[in-house]
């Protein structure tokens, strides 16, 4: 392998990381989010609504969790390529 495939292979690395770590800041965000606004500040629309309040995260981790096999799959494949060296 030479540095032109090195370099590319770590370039996937960082920016799979970098995926992982917004995909799951936001996931975060998002679930203290809902539950400062929902439990917290209205009350009553919490009390109006039918699922709990963390129905939304279930939800959102429904696509949190491909993005983060994918990413992880990508790191995996990048690693093997930069130890073939």
């Amino acid at each position: 392998m030479d540095e032109k495939e090195d370099n590319m292979a770590k370039k996937i690395k960082k920016t799979a990381a970098i995926v992982m770590a917004a995909f799951i800041g936001a996931h975060i965000g998002f679930g203290i989010y809902d539950y400062v606004y929902l439990t917290k500040r209205h009350t009553e629309a919490y009390d109006l609504q039918s699922a709990p309040w963390y129905t939304g995260l279930l939800v959102r981790l429904l696509i949190l969790v491909p993005v983060i096999l994918i990413c992880l799959a990508a790191i995996v494949i990048a690693a093997k390529k930069e130890k073939r060296a």
